[in-house]
């Protein structure tokens, strides 16, 4: 007699947990050993105070030497989404937790189809719980780039005052690392201390950069580092930028006002369909039941549904605009 699917299901979970905490516990153990080894390495003859630097420089630059997974091109992509959402996670975590929802997601779908084909709704039920790790990953790094935009204008007027009161550059990084909040904080914490233990400043910013994807980000860059070629007043330099940045951001405010009401019919005509759905089923199950036991029902409830989010994609389009 075939065990019950629920006993199949519990036991695939299981092992898939299990699997899941083995892989995390193994990616962190060789994590440690791989940086304890490098540092061994760097310190090797070296003094105190060099075996010290060797090691802080380890930790805030972390080896990706070929033949490890943070080096692999395939998970390039997702390195910069962890660094640029500010989150803790490991290129590994990320991958485990991927492909074991994707596994969830296709015996979910395999065993409660709800589209033509039990393969068809679980290929499509994989590929979403799948995804879900990397959107919960592109939001944080959507609100920590909001949150950054917001406080450079006046991490720029910091570093310009810091400059003209006779400050260098690095102790103006310093200063604004202490009196900053996140995610400015961290982010030029970051720059000051790689700087501090001897990396050339235009790889620690180049660096920034593509942890932080903002053309401000990018605009302040530039202007430091060709100030550092060719001379000239930087801390006027910076309070101009930072002039242009809170412009840019006033003109997204008003866009985002002129398009509030094409974001609220979005939303009024994306649950619309769910609100309706929802109703009938419970004022006429009869009517509903067709659109899963009927073929041509579930053809037809698989196109209202691809149809559904083909219009919010196009209305998302409509009303988002890049300054």
């Amino acid at each position: 007699m075939a065990p019950p699917f629920w006993a199949l299901f519990v036991t695939l979970f299981v092992v898939v947990l299990l699997a899941f905490g083995g892989g995390q516990a193994w990616a962190r153990a060789a994590r440690r050993r791989e940086t304890v080894g490098h540092i061994r390495r760097r310190s090797m003859g070296a003094s105190p105070l060099e075996k010290a630097s060797a090691g802080l420089q380890t930790i805030l630059t972390p080896d990706r030497r070929p033949g490890t997974l943070e080096s692999a091109a395939i998970m390039q992509p997702w390195v910069r989404l962890i660094q640029s959402s500010g989150s803790d996670w490991s290129p590994a975590g990320l991958l485990i937790s991927t492909i074991v929802l994707g596994l969830a997601g296709l015996l979910l779908g395999y065993r409660f189809p709800v589209f033509i084909f039990p393969l068809l709704s679980s290929f499509l039920l994989g590929a979403a719980l799948a995804a879900l790790p990397t959107f919960v990953l592109r939001r944080r790094r959507a609100r920590r780039l909001r949150e950054f935009e917001e406080q450079l204008p006046e991490a720029l007027d910091f570093i310009a005052r810091a400059l003209r009161a006779g400050h260098a550059f690095s102790v103006s990084l310093e200063m604004l690392a202490v009196e900053s909040e996140e995610p400015i904080r961290s982010e030029f914490r970051r720059v000051f201390q790689e700087q501090n233990l001897g990396a050339p400043l235009d790889a620690v910013l180049r660096g920034m950069s593509e942890r932080v994807p903002l053309i401000d980000v990018k605009f302040f860059v530039s202007a430091v580092l060709l100030q550092r070629e060719t001379g000239g007043n930087l801390s006027e330099m910076l309070t101009k930028l930072a002039g242009t940045v809170r412009e840019r951001f006033r003109l997204k405010g008003q866009i985002r006002a002129a398009t509030a009401h094409g974001r609220m019919t979005a939303v009024v005509l994306t649950l619309l369909p769910l609100v309706i759905a929802a109703s009938l089923t419970i004022r006429a199950p009869e009517y509903m039941r067709l659109f899963v036991t009927d073929f041509h029902g579930r053809l037809l409830g698989a196109a209202a549904i691809g149809l559904q989010f083909l219009g919010y994609y196009v209305m998302y389009r409509m009303i988002n605009f890049k300054v």
